[in-house]
């Protein structure tokens, strides 16, 4: 069993982990994983993890009971928040207490060594359903939601950008640059990680995807668009970029933009700016909008087009 710490609450950034009364993993932090490790078959297994400071089986906070069949090979996946009551809740009203996800029949190496083969679980307490587009690939992930793992996909060890859009077709949130180029024969458990909107979540870790390979490495996927400015192929840059207060814009031709709107992680419009109440090149105050991921939807006569948009 390959076990994954995702559970992205600050009181459990590091937990012990006992197995039938005795410490198996210890001081084991968020965002890492184990190695495939021998555990006992056929019998009853309780599994209970406590904070980092325990100092027995006595002091574990959560505890979970399974039973795992000889001969196969599964991954459990740490997820969720302690108190449910002091974090976000899930916008689709899913449980985000915490919990293990334990999956079975999992691989450690790729059916075809041209190609990586993964699974993929959304964790994020705080976000949508998802799809999880390789831009102009395919999609990989449809309608996700919090606490879902997909079965097994099978691609080719190359460089892809992955683009994370709500389920309902709204516009990007997240882009990442995920390089498997050197993972070819590998296996992994692609994890959606941490808070859509850290702010309402006691200022949590952020959003971000990751990837733990069969050997206990995590590697994690870049965020793909530039953090200081974003330029699209008509022109249009946004600067500074995470922003906090004065969001700039500038553009080739100013007359030909109709509306620009900023779009929250779920979909929803929190402004609207039309070219003839603002001058747009004087930037417009964001300082209102709470931090987390944004979509900035620029409407002309001639196109349509979205840049992501971090506030911190």
């Amino acid at each position: 069993m390959q076990v994954i710490h995702n559970a992205a609450d600050p009181a459990a950034a590091t937990v012990d982990v006992y197995v039938n009364g005795a410490l198996t993993l210890d001081d084991f932090a968020f965002r890492t994983a184990t190695s495939f490790l021998p555990v006992p078959a056929g019998v009853l297994l309780n599994i209970g993890v406590a904070p980092a400071s325990s100092t027995s089986v006595n002091d574990t906070l959560k505890n979970f009971q399974v039973t795992l069949a000889s001969g196969n090979r599964y991954v459990a996946i740490a997820n969720g928040v302690v108190n449910p009551a002091n974090f976000a809740s899930n916008p689709d009203g899913a449980s985000t207490a915490f919990t293990l996800f334990l999956q079975d029949n999992i691989q450690n190496m790729a059916s075809d060594m041209s190609n990586v083969d993964f699974i993929a679980m959304h964790g994020s307490t705080d976000a949508p359903t998802v799809d999880v587009i390789a831009r102009n690939v395919a999609t990989l992930v449809n309608d996700a939601s919090y606490g879902d793992i997909t079965s097994y996909l099978s691609v080719p060890a190359a460089d892809y950008i992955l683009d994370v859009t709500p389920a309902a077709g709204s516009p990007i949130v997240a882009s990442f640059a995920a390089n498997l180029s050197s993972l070819g024969g590998g296996s992994a458990v692609v994890f959606a990680s941490g808070f859509l909107n850290p702010a309402a979540n006691q200022n949590g870790p952020a959003f971000g995807l990751f990837a733990a390979l069969a050997n206990g490495t995590v590697v994690a996927f870049s965020n793909f668009t530039g953090v200081n400015e974003i330029e699209t192929k008509n022109n249009f840059r946004i600067f500074p970029n995470p922003a906090n207060d004065i969001l700039n814009f500038q553009f080739s031709d100013n007359s030909s933009v109709d509306e620009i709107s900023i779009i929250d992680a779920v979909g929803k419009k929190v402004m609207s700016i039309s070219n003839s109440s603002v001058e747009l090149n004087k930037g417009i105050n964001i300082s209102s909008l709470q931090s987390g991921i944004y979509s900035i939807n620029v409407l002309s006569k001639n196109s349509f087009t979205t840049q992501k948009l971090i506030i911190q």
